[in-house]
């Protein structure tokens, strides 16, 4: 049996995997030949994440870049944290984006380089134009100061009610998990629509190296739900 690396895989993974024709496009029945090996990427971190021991462990499956995953999960973390009473520490949510959702795990500069907001169309609400940032991490000032000035759930300034960027809920412990296939097939698309000269591997380099913190790629965002469910005990809850 042939063993692909990591470069000739994304060499040659154009021709399998499909790229995504508008902003809510999912790819098509072809599907690539060779997927990442488990020496290429970090196993050993998504095992433990897998097998973190918790009272209640609960995947998102994301499939568009909506800041209703983050409404979900916000609301989630609350339910059971306040409305159920379990200590932070025994509740483990873990987002797993496919599709254009892993738009979200990208940083500012790639959204602004490639045009992401034009191209998959999420506007800043901000601006009312096409997003030049990634508007679903930054927390508030508080949040990423760790200091806010309330800790009821049910006060409007409090960090828990208000605040439902990826910055803070990663800081609550949310696990975000990125689908390396569906940025392929993302790239394909921000390579033709943005008419670049650059290689699908040079793209994807751009990306991986602006991958957000505490962010983990994963070969498959299928595979890495199953094996979330089968072997950690979590369960599942799908976000269109």
């Amino acid at each position: 049996m042939e063993v692909f690396s990591r470069r000739s895989f994304v060499a040659t993974a154009a021709a399998g995997i499909a790229t995504f024709a508008s902003a809510g496009s999912t790819p098509s029945a072809a599907q690539p030949d060779h997927t990442e090996l488990k020496s290429e990427w970090n196993f050993a971190q998504f095992n433990a994440i897998v097998h973190r021991p918790a009272q209640v462990k609960q995947l998102f499956d994301s499939v568009s870049a909506s800041v209703w995953l983050m409404v979900h999960m916000l609301n989630s973390l609350n339910s059971l944290q306040f409305g159920f009473g379990l200590p932070p520490d025994q509740i483990q949510l873990v987002a797993v984006s496919r599709g254009p959702s892993t738009l979200i795990d990208f940083d500012d500069y790639l959204w602004k380089t490639y045009n992401l907001g034009t191209l998959f169309k999420i506007d800043d609400p901000t601006t009312g134009k096409p997003a030049e940032r990634n508007i679903f991490y930054a927390g508030s000032p508080a949040a990423a100061n760790s200091t806010h000035s309330s800790n009821d759930v049910n006060d409007p300034g409090s960090i828990f009610n208000n605040d439902k960027s990826m910055q803070t809920l990663q800081q609550r412990g949310v696990q975000f998990l990125c689908c390396h296939n569906s940025v392929l097939g993302s790239i394909n698309h921000i390579i033709e629509q943005n008419h670049l000269k650059e290689t699908q591997e040079q793209v994807y380099q751009d990306f991986v190296a602006h991958l957000l913190p505490d962010t983990l790629m994963v070969p498959a965002a299928v595979g890495a739900m199953a094996f979330l469910q089968s072997k950690g005990g979590y369960g599942y809850t799908y976000i269109s």
